[in-house]
């Protein structure tokens, strides 16, 4: 990377590390001027086998000078709180500055394969609090049905169709403020579905051949400005609604992921997914900028994964794809997990007072929704994939990214990595953009050096 670029990314990385272990402390040790506890499961990772033993070890150590009593109670159940498979309660008779340990073990072969949300509940005379975590059991083993329209594959070839008949209309244009001697940047437009103008940068190292091609897409309603790196062209693309451009496709105070759900053909994602192919396109038909029109590698985070993962999906021009926490997939299980939470959170925030708003019952999102559900794309990937996610995101429950992911095919799957990060919510670590930048060098590597 160029010099901006290693700045930028060690100031990202170490903001990142900071978030990472500031989370960590918060999980692993609990200390205040009554109690210290601390809750380690078995395995660091806290996935096991069916044949392990899934457990944690508990130490609480009374800081006061006088003897404290309370309860201990141990609750399991499903990640989206459906069912209680595990419930232990202990007195606790903590004498002054004493301590008490245990091995907790919730067994062998007891859990199917799945999340699931381990409560340790702590009263004592002075101290109440509710700590959790979250475990699996045999994730690669998690497979349970889709729930996929029977017109699905011809909904979004026709989408595809018609988006082909659509004149992209390229605009790139030189930004002489941000172009130095170690990059060329490009100001790019081009027209998608429905005729919407979209933009974004394209980067270029400044030097001779032909570079492989990163293409990048921002979380919810983010603006992704450019990115630089060494050896690869990038692509930052903003979709519809989003920046300059938004109110072609998004009227003003309009919330932008219930836009037209009420019908599947004129829902906004419909537009968004088209889009992100458009942006594939852009690259295919720009080699004479020197783009490795051959080797292009798809990623971004939250709704950018979900956003990369699909434009893999339906391009099939793409050699891999990287997502961080990817949303949308299974929003039968987004819908119940999203309701346990002791608040709503995105995209439960916006549905819920979409469907108080309009009367929308379940079914009848789900009736469009099912056309937009990520899981519902993963068999047209043609392309390795790897993924990123915290145990305890609210936002992507994990089970429900891994569900779409192992429903990968046979080979493919083996080509692909999911990593797991279990004291984390809607994020990764600075590991893992480590791991994405490696995935990504790897994936573009010219086959013929």
């Amino acid at each position: 990377m160029c010099s901006r670029s290693i700045y930028h990314m060690k100031f990202v990385r170490i903001l990142v590390c900071m978030v990472v272990c500031a989370t960590f402390v918060f999980n692993a040790i609990s200390q205040d001027e009554d109690l210290t506890i601390k809750i380690k499961p078995f395995k660091k990772d806290g996935l096991y086998s069916q044949k392990e033993e899934a457990g944690y070890q508990v130490y609480i150590k009374n800081l006061h000078r006088a003897p404290q009593k309370g309860t201990l109670t141990i609750t399991v159940d499903e990640k989206s709180g459906n069912t209680e498979y595990v419930l232990q309660k202990m007195d606790l008779n903590l004498p002054r500055l004493g301590s008490f340990s245990k091995h907790f073990s919730l067994g062998t072969n007891r859990f199917p394969p799945g999340f699931y949300k381990a409560n340790f509940i702590i009263n004592t005379d002075s101290y109440e609090d509710t700590a959790t975590y979250i475990f699996g059991i045999a994730p690669d083993k998690m497979v349970y049905d889709l729930h996929k329209p029977s017109d699905f594959d011809e909904f979004w070839d026709n989408t595809l169709n018609k988006l082909a008949g659509i004149d992209p209309k390229y605009d790139v244009r030189i930004d002489e403020g941000l172009t130095d001697r170690f990059h060329k940047v490009y100001r790019v437009q081009m027209t998608s579905w429905d005729n919407v103008r979209i933009e974004g940068f394209l980067t270029i190292p400044n030097l001779k051949g032909k570079f492989p091609v990163t293409v990048n897409f921002a979380g919810y309603l983010g603006y992704v400005a450019p990115i630089f790196y060494k050896d690869f062209a990038a692509l930052s693309m903003n979709v519809r609604g989003i920046g300059a451009l938004a109110k072609q496709a998004l009227p003003p105070n309009t919330e932008f992921n219930t836009y037209n759900m009420q019908d599947k053909n004129k829902y906004i994602y419909r537009g968004v997914y088209m889009d992100c192919v458009r942006s594939i396109d852009f690259v295919v038909s720009h080699g004479n900028l020197g783009l490795d029109t051959k080797r292009i590698v798809v990623y971004g985070g939250s709704q950018g994964g979900t956003e990369a993962i699909i434009a893999a999906a339906l391009s099939k021009k793409v050699n891999a794809a990287a997502a961080n926490n990817p949303v949308f997939a299974d929003f039968r299980t987004i819908f119940a997990s999203g309701r346990k939470e002791k608040e709503l959170v995105f995209p439960m925030v916006q549905f819920e007072k979409y469907f108080k708003q309009t009367r929308m019952t379940d079914p009848q999102a789900l009736k469009t929704l099912d056309y937009f559900d990520l899981s519902n794309f993963i068999d047209r990937l043609e392309c390795p994939l790897l993924i990123g996610i915290g145990l305890k995101d609210p936002i992507s429950p994990p089970s429900t990214v891994v569900n779409a992911f192992n429903h990968l095919k046979p080979h493919l799957k083996a080509e692909s990595k999911i990593y797991y990060y279990p004291n984390l919510t809607h994020e990764v670590t600075s590991l893992h953009w480590q791991r994405n930048y490696n995935w990504i060098e790897d994936k573009l590597r010219d086959p013929h050096h």
